[in-house]
Formats: structure tokens, C-alpha cells, sequence
């Protein structure tokens, strides 16, 4: 169980304002926007209000956050993003702001840190010569501290501990999996947006061995609201009775309960499936994904298709039909994933933003 933050430290608090600075599109996904959802929830949870700013969004997104007391501004038309984030900060009291995506450089950064007191960068792999921020959160299993050395002297958030979860996840975070003997009930999902359009790839390659290795499997496709393809996937499978399509779920978490595998991009999804023991079969789309698709398979806790777009989704149907007779592999995979995430990961966060001092 979550302890409420106020709770927590047995005084009372004013939270201000968080001011999220973050975007999502079909080029570059809907991850960081859902991780940083995550973490608005928290803070809104902890009696904060929250502004998330985006370039764009499409209806359903804002609508999304709208409904859970997330103000968002989009910056159609702003000439100077700076003045205008620093004109926000100014009139809302805002406490702290976070930055979270691989536009954002570090003359970015420190244009944001100039007039403001608190800045938190959700970072991914280290790749900026510098940070100038005040926290540093990475919840990658793969970050280490010293990626950051020399480069910040922010304090560091690192590893899943920190993992951004939404609340769907919250209140079935006890749950815990039943292994059967044979895993047939099958999950697919790369994201809100797929930009490396996976979901039609392996579509394409279920169609073509359904008729044998698949015939009593039970297979569900996520396609997220973002997904240009999502209309020419449905075409595909209509009248293939045990392939199910789902279109942008708000419940994430029920369908990877239901799996007894899931095959999904090596973003924020994993940590949701190791918070459910779920066995993994990991499809990484760039290279930091690819990082986390090894960092889990030398942990055993996944089974990852590293170069899927060389090799072809052959290799993800082969392991999910090995992986489906293997109980032993799958409970080995689910138990191991399952030690790494406990759902606390944005209330500790949180609780880092309001113990910060300057």
C-alpha cells in the first residue's frame, strides 16, 4: 500500500505547481508522456497541481489527462518556448519542472535552470555533455551513477526502484500470477504510437502461421491511439477468430494480467509486466531500449529479439511458441521480473522533489 506523502513525513505540506515540459507524437511515441503521467498522478495525489506542456497532442491524450485534473497548455504558435515556459512559472507558483525527452538538449536545459529553482530531468542513457538540473531521474535497470560523472551535480534518482507507474497499476499491485502449464493466452503492444510500425510486421507474420502452431492460442493486439497503421491491422485480422484487437485501452494493466505472455517494445511496458511476474519477450525499437532488452535478458529476467528488423519477427513468433511450453522458463522469467518493480516507484520520487534542498 502507497502512504500518502503528507502522511509520510507527519507535517503538513503546500504543494505548488509541477510543470511538465514533455511531447508525444507518432515519430517519437507516447512514452514519455505516460511516464510522466505517472508521475503527475503522484504528485496530484499528494495535493500538487500539475501543468503539462506539449507541442502537440492529439484529442484522446488531452482529453486523458484533462480528466485527471492535468492542465495542458500546447505551444501552437509560441516563438519563444523559453519566455513563454518561465511566463507559466511566474503565474501558476510553480514548485518544480520536468523535462523528459531526447529533443531536449542541455543549452535547453540550462535555459530552463537560469530562472527557475528546481528543474528535474528524466533522462534515459547520459548522452548530453551536461546536465544543469537538481535531480537526475533514470529508472533504467541498466543506468549506473557513473554514466552521469562529470556531466551534473544533480542528485540521481537511478534504477527501477524509481520506475513511473500510473495508478491502473496501483490497485493491483499485490497481484500475484498463476503459471499454467501451457501459456496460450498471448499479448502484443508497442506503444502508443509503434513508429517502427512492429504491430503490422507481426501481424503479417501471425496471419502466415496461425493455420498450425497458433490454432489454439488466444492472442491479443494493443493498438495504440497514435498508430497510423492501427486501420490496415484490423483489416488483416478480420474473421481470424482467436485474434482479438484492442484500441487504445485505459487498462493497461487488465490485459497484461490476462497474458500469460506478453511481446512488447522494451519501454515503459516492461516495468509494468515485471510489476504483473509477466514472462517477456522484449522487441526493442532504439538503442536504449536495446539496452534494456539486454540488461533484462542477462538477468533473466526477459527473453529479448534484439535485431528483429535484421533477423525478422520470425524470431518473436519461434520464442513465443517455445515459451508457451516451457512452464518452467516462464515462471523462472516472471518470478525474476517481478523482484526488480513494487509500483512506489513515482511516490518516491515525489517524496525526492518535496525533501529537496537547495
Amino acid at each position: 500500500m502507497i502512504i500518502p506523502i503528507i502522511e509520510m513525513h507527519n507535517k503538513k505540506i503546500i504543494l505548488k505547481t509541477m510543470l511538465l515540459r514533455v511531447d508525444a507524437s507518432h515519430k517519437i511515441g507516447l512514452g514519455h508522456v505516460m511516464r510522466c503521467f505517472a508521475l503527475a498522478q503522484a504528485w496530484h495525489r499528494a495535493g500538487g497541481a500539475v501543468i503539462m506542456v506539449m507541442r502537440e497532442t492529439d484529442q484522446i491524450l488531452q482529453e486523458r489527462l484533462s480528466a485527471q485534473g492535468i492542465r495542458v497548455d500546447l505551444l501552437n504558435g509560441v516563438a519563444d518556448e523559453i519566455s513563454y515556459i518561465n511566463k507559466l512559472v511566474k503565474q501558476n507558483s510553480v514548485d518544480w519542472i520536468v523535462i523528459d525527452g531526447y529533443q531536449f538538449n542541455s543549452n535547453y536545459i540550462r535555459s530552463i535552470k537560469e530562472k527557475n529553482k528546481k528543474v528535474l530531468v528524466i533522462d534515459d542513457d547520459a548522452t548530453l555533455s551536461d546536465y544543469s538540473a537538481d535531480i537526475i531521474l533514470n529508472q533504467n535497470q541498466h543506468a549506473k551513477a557513473n554514466i552521469y560523472r562529470g556531466k551534473t551535480k544533480a542528485r540521481l534518482l537511478i534504477g527501477s526502484h524509481y520506475a513511473l507507474m500510473r495508478e491502473e497499476f496501483l490497485n493491483k499491485q499485490n497481484w500475484q500470477r498463476d503459471f499454467p502449464r501451457i501459456g496460450l493466452n498471448v499479448l502484443f503492444t508497442f506503444g502508443g504510437a509503434d513508429p517502427q510500425n512492429n504491430t503490422l510486421a507481426v501481424v503479417k507474420c501471425l496471419i502466415g502461421s496461425l493455420v498450425s502452431e497458433f490454432h489454439d492460442m488466444r492472442i491479443r493486439i494493443i493498438i495504440g491511439g497514435a498508430n497510423n497503421k492501427g486501420a490496415m491491422v484490423r483489416r488483416m485480422v478480420e474473421g481470424i477468430k482467436n485474434i482479438q484487437i484492442y484500441n487504445d485501452v485505459l487498462e493497461m494493466g487488465e490485459h497484461i494480467r490476462w497474458c500469460d505472455i506478453i511481446a512488447s517494445g522494451a519501454g515503459s511496458t516492461v516495468w509494468e509486466s515485471a510489476l504483473y511476474q509477466t514472462p517477456m519477450i522484449l522487441i526493442p525499437s532504439s538503442d536504449v531500449e536495446k539496452k534494456i532488452a539486454v540488461e533484462m535478458m542477462e538477468l533473466g529476467a526477459s527473453m529479448s529479439c534484439l535485431n528483429i528488423h535484421e533477423s525478422g519477427f520470425q524470431c518473436a513468433i519461434d520464442a513465443i511458441l517455445n515459451l508457451s511450453d516451457d512452464y518452467a522458463q516462464r515462471v523462472k522469467l516472471g518470478q525474476t521480473a517481478g523482484k526488480l518493480v513494487d509500483g512506489n516507484g513515482a511516490t518516491r520520487v515525489v517524496d525526492a522533489l518535496l525533501n529537496f534542498i537547495n
